[in-house]
């Protein structure tokens, strides 16, 4: 049997809502719900019922008691598994008119309805489905608007319609549903969204590579900017990152001359962003956005910032290091930056 925590985490997620929200609702903090879902704490009995009614549900099934509504959750589910949408929609109705107002059940109709609606035979019947999906849709997000995963059916309700830009516009609100987009885009904008949705999942596995940098890692991560298909000012700023961390660790190995290396390439790939074009006003980075402004001044500019880093401080001595600091404040001030501003 599913804990309590288990349960309560379960009904908010069928609610659309963050634990925020939750701790909102109930006035309670955010780290209260944190502590219920994990099994750490128990919330209080006067915080128990509006808790329920918060998610539609009797104290005793939040608290564990046989769900007076699994029988109809039990019978969707079969419908769904059997392949037969139309059953599960009457079945979601149905329960409906048994517990009307219960989100949940808003939910399953919805979906049944856009799964029988792209798998119906006759056109009046795709339409009839779509229709009512559409409608029971926007109905869960007037009361959640923050319910993710309803905008992302509504977005393919929507397309399935015919109404792909109503459609793209919606999925590019999505943040936790990226593949929204490429089930809607055709062309080459569906592979623009490909190549950046791509580089979007390496930089999630570069970012966990980095987090507790090793010379295996960096290597790996090396590889990763070799192979996919990065835009060159994305690639760039991940290699300097790269060699940043190398730096620190060969500091942290008392290898000073590696470090001072690491800290030489990064100026190397300086040059190489220079020599990369400008695209009219501004130069556009897939994963960092604008780069360069028609001032010239670019939003991330990698090539010697990192060179405050307290993990670089057996450098601080060299004159090797003290060159890489005077080239440092001459980049800035060419661009009309003090190294504070820039630092900033």
């Amino acid at each position: 049997m599913a804990s309590f925590g288990e349960r309560l985490k379960e009904y908010r997620v069928q609610s659309g809502l963050s634990q925020e929200a939750v701790a909102k609702k109930l006035q309670v903090s955010a780290q209260a719900v944190s502590k219920w879902e994990k099994g750490k704490s128990l919330p209080d009995l006067s915080v128990l019922l509006p808790l329920a009614e918060l998610f539609r549900v009797s104290a005793d099934e939040l608290l564990g008691g046989d769900p007076p509504a699994g029988r109809w959750e039990a019978e969707w589910h079969r419908a769904i598994r059997a392949g037969d949408p139309a059953q599960a929609a009457v079945t979601a109705l149905q329960a409906l008119e048994q517990f009307p107002g219960d989100n949940r059940f808003l939910c399953r109709l919805a979906e049944a309805e856009f799964l029988a609606g792209i798998r119906a035979e006759k056109e009046e019947d795709r339409q009839r489905f779509l229709l009512a999906s559409e409608e029971h849709h926007r109905a869960i997000l007037r009361q959640f608007p923050d319910h993710e995963e309803a905008s992302y059916r509504l977005a393919m309700t929507l397309n399935a319609l015919g109404k792909p830009k109503e459609a793209e516009f919606l999925a590019r609100s999505l943040k936790h549903f990226d593949e929204a987009l490429l089930n809607i885009l055709r062309g080459e904008a569906r592979e623009k969204e490909l190549r950046r949705l791509t580089a979007k999942r390496a930089l999630e596995l570069y970012d966990i590579l980095l987090r507790r940098p090793e010379h295996a890692k960096m290597d790996l991560a090396e590889k990763l900017l070799e192979v996919l298909p990065w835009d060159p000012r994305d690639r760039l700023n991940l290699l300097s990152a790269v060699s940043c961390s190398r730096a620190r660790l060969f500091c942290r190995e008392g290898d000073a001359d590696a470090a001072m290396a690491a800290l030489y390439r990064i100026k190397e790939l300086a040059r190489q962003w220079e020599d990369l074009p400008e695209d009219g006003e501004g130069a556009e980075s897939a994963l960092f956005g604008r780069v360069f402004g028609s001032s010239g001044r670019p939003d991330i500019l990698f090539a010697f910032n990192v060179l405050h880093d307290p993990g670089l401080k057996p450098l601080f001595d060299r004159e090797e290091y003290r060159e890489l600091m005077r080239l440092r404040d001459e980049t800035w001030a060419r661009m009309g930056m003090t190294v504070i501003e820039a630092i900033e």
